[in-house]
């Protein structure tokens, strides 16, 4: 239906069009649009509505003479392959672009580059046409080809166009990477069966593949063909081999940049008869002269073992302190005990905190600046408890401007004093002196060393460790069920706010940044392990898995043990290797911890699926409390490759900018 108004023409049916596409759709809009369907007494040529002032072709139109020819006009075959609009191809590589049209015959097909006629033999291998212009071919293409190609398609009842854009992607320019695992020596017998395996990794060209013997000449054994496969071309088997097969087996591959390869050597034993083994030449005399040399030797062995133990535990020497490459990880306790006092009586905290262990006798050189005497420590109740150490509140009493003072403090030592634990504490006492004081970390006060069991002071926070600190201040509607039947849940502090997450979040990355100056990797980094002082202070604790990487910038852990794995790095938990950026990782699941108030981090991930779960890509979702950036920061701290993850100076201004324009809750 057509209506004239206020000098507009108005018309009924109307066609959009998007990504080449045409629809109908009843509305009544002006006549201001290339895309709609005018119906006028005067018509124009339809061809020339496909062109600009300039006479370049316009992009994604469609034209048609009279509403009642939309039938006849050209239109696409299947739109739905044609979707994907840009194309980004590796150079040298053939693409073809495809725009297959119906309606009235005869259909003209004409294809632009940027806007210009494309010619046959306008590029470097020139343009292929087939199927009546509807596909073009450009056969390895160069970084000169990158461009937006568009096919029009016209008849005498109107034109219909589509654009493509095709993006050139440089080749790397490296010869094939080739996987040693399949290529390894071999010793066999004579008339086995002997494979050996070469993959390609990576070859951005496509590679030629040939096996080669090296003996005295050089041999090829085994090249690509016409109609060889790439998986036979990877393994080559030798079948019933002899000595002649002895010797070495080559695998060289190469492209268009370069050649590699990788060697493997075969060795041929003969086969041995069981009837001409020697042994069943030996006198029967002489097997009892070897059963008997045995058991001596055994004797004798058994008794410079027992010796040797009995010398070393009667031994008074101290223990050599030697650095420790295994410590295990000190878990925080899951229950607290009640409040006991214990006034400097040696007897009394020994069978409370030893009542099982043997006293290890250690002869430290006291360090003068931190030593303190046991009497001015009074020992409370007990706060924390690991594998092998315990933490108890204690009252420091020490001397300032000539008066006495009492300080609140945390004192650590061992459960039980094994020559293992004792070492591990000695070298958590030593990181503690060489990283120094910062506001954001937990700082050593003193140690007692003479006259009884090792004791670590430190800084005592108040109000317990991160985690349990978010959990027991969460909002009403997200508190979990923290507390037995029989226990209250325990007293919230104050309501937590986003200014305070971000605050908690900032102090926590200032604190690892010290450390990463003082050349300290943390490897235990969550929020079970960051307390919580008064003034809403972080405090980084927990040092028993620190260490010192003055003299490399990584530490692999040799042996296992008790270690925090939904928290460590992939290649921690892979390669055993941790660095400052393993300490990021973890510094990241932390930011989760926070902004998801002290949730568990996978859950429902089980710990030996874990590294798949990462290797796969997957990282853990956006928690609830956390913005898009905060979100995008957690994600960059997860990267695979640790080079990609900011370092903690990094972190500290972004979480320092985000902390200016955070507003509370």
């Amino acid at each position: 239906m057509i209506q004239l108004q206020n000098t507009f023409i108005f018309v009924a049916l109307t066609i959009f069009t998007s990504a080449s596409t045409t629809s109908l759709k009843n509305e009544t809009k002006p006549l201001n649009t290339i895309s709609t369907l005018a119906a006028q007494t005067n018509i124009s040529n339809p061809e020339e509505d496909l062109f600009d002032t300039n006479g370049a072709p316009k992009s994604d139109t469609v034209n048609a003479s009279t509403t009642t020819d939309r039938h006849k006009i050209p239109r696409w075959v299947n739109e739905q392959k044609m979707q994907k609009r840009l194309h980004a191809e590796p150079a040298g590589n053939t693409v073809q672009f495809r725009c297959a049209v119906q309606g009235a015959r005869p259909i003209t097909v004409d294809w632009y580059k940027d806007g210009e006629p494309i010619k046959k033999n306008g590029r470097l291998g020139g343009y292929k046409f087939r199927q009546r212009n509807q596909q073009i071919s450009l056969e390895s293409v160069i970084m000169s080809d990158r461009a937006k190609y568009m096919c029009v398609a016209h008849n005498k009842y109107g034109s219909i166009n589509h654009t493509y854009e095709l993006d050139v992607v440089a080749r790397i320019p490296i010869p094939p990477v080739l996987s040693a695992d399949g290529m390894k020596n071999q010793t066999v017998k004579v008339g086995s069966t002997v494979t050996f395996r070469c993959r390609i990794v990576y070859s951005d060209a496509h590679p030629h593949v040939e096996w080669l013997k090296y003996n005295v000449n050089v041999t090829v054994l085994k090249r690509a063909g016409i109609n060889t496969t790439d998986a036979e071309m990877e393994k080559l088997t030798l079948k019933n081999v002899s000595f002649a097969d002895a010797g070495e087996y080559t695998c060289l591959a190469g492209n268009s940049i370069g050649v590699s390869h990788v060697s493997a050597w075969l060795t041929v034993l003969p086969v041995v008869d069981e009837n001409d083994v020697w042994t069943e030449e030996i006198p029967q005399d002489t097997h009892y002269l070897i059963y008997i040399f045995g058991v001596v030797c055994f004797i004798i062995l058994l008794a410079f073992i027992v010796y040797m133990c009995n010398s070393r535990y009667q031994n008074k020497d101290p223990p050599r302190l030697i650095p420790i490459e295994n410590p295990d990880n000190i878990p925080p306790m899951s229950k607290m005990e009640e409040p006991v006092m214990l006034f400097g009586n040696e007897q009394a905290w020994r069978r409370m905190c030893l009542p099982h262990a043997d006293h290890i006798e250690i002869n430290i050189q006291p360090d003068l600046q931190w030593e303190l005497k046991r009497e001015d420590i009074l020992l409370h109740e007990r706060i924390d408890e690991g594998f092998f150490g315990q933490v108890f509140r204690a009252d420091l009493i020490r001397c300032a401007g000539g008066r006495k003072e009492k300080v609140d403090a945390a004192v650590k030592m061992l459960k039980s004093e094994t020559e293992k634990d004792m070492l591990d504490l000695l070298t958590e006492m030593d990181q503690m002196k060489r990283v120094g004081k910062h506001k954001n970390i937990v700082n050593l006060l003193g140690v007692c060393t003479q006259n009884g069991i090792l004791w670590l002071v430190t800084e005592y926070a108040q109000k317990g460790n991160l985690r349990d600190y978010l959990r027991r201040n969460r909002p009403s509607e997200l508190q979990y069920e923290l507390s037995t039947p029989d226990s209250p849940a325990p007293p919230r502090d104050e309501p937590l706010t986003l200014r305070a997450l971000m605050s908690a979040s900032h102090q926590v990355a200032r604190g690892m940044e010290y450390l990463s100056q003082k050349k300290c990797i943390h490897r235990d980094l969550a929020a079970r392990n960051v307390l919580v002082a008064n003034d809403f202070v972080m405090k980084i604790a927990d040092f028993g898995l620190a260490r010192d990487i003055r003299s490399n910038d990584y530490y692999r852990k040799e042996t296992r043990g008790h270690l925090p794995y939904k928290w460590m790095a992939l290649e921690a938990m892979t390669d055993n290797m941790f660095t400052h950026a393993t300490d990021v990782w973890s510094f990241g699941i932390l930011l989760w911890e926070i902004f998801s108030l002290g949730g568990s981090p996978y859950p429902g991930v089980k710990t030996h699926d874990l590294v798949r779960f990462l290797r796969n890509g997957d990282r853990l979702e956006q928690p609830q409390f956390a913005s898009s950036e905060l979100y995008r920061l957690m994600r960059d701290c997860w990267e695979e490759s640790p080079r990609r993850r900011p370092q903690f100076r990094q972190l500290v201004e972004d979480l320092d900018r985000m902390l200016a324009s955070s507003s509370s809750l």
